[in-house]
């Protein structure tokens, strides 16, 4: 409050908009550093695993499965399945909109 009050009172503008950056400074050296600490600290004691490294290979297995079901779905029904599939891991479409889209090309290739 008293940086606020600083900052409103022109004769303390200056101070108050200085005290404001160093506050604003802190705050965002804390937050990355809570962040830091956080992704990085094991989640048992002696363990490996981190959070930031189960956040990383969740995102490489979500990138890989996307690139690899596009490619199947391009390889099973052509291009449409291609964007089919790009719709739904890039969320332009609801799961059910895809199943019933691939339901549809799948029965309608053994058919």
């Amino acid at each position: 409050m008293s940086t606020t009050a600083a900052v409103a009172h022109p004769a303390t503008r200056s101070i108050g908009l200085k005290m404001a950056s160093y506050g604003i400074r802190v705050s965002w050296n804390v937050g990355r550093a809570t962040t830091g600490a956080i992704l990085s600290t094991p989640l048992t004691r002696g363990g490996t695993a981190t959070i930031g490294g189960l956040a990383g290979a969740a995102i490489a297995g979500y990138g890989i499965g996307a690139l690899v079901g596009t490619g199947i779905a391009y390889a099973g029904w052509g291009s449409k399945g291609a964007s089919d599939a790009f719709d739904l891991y890039t969320g332009g479409v609801s799961p059910g909109e895809y199943f019933d889209t691939v339901g549809s090309a799948i029965s309608s290739y053994f058919s």
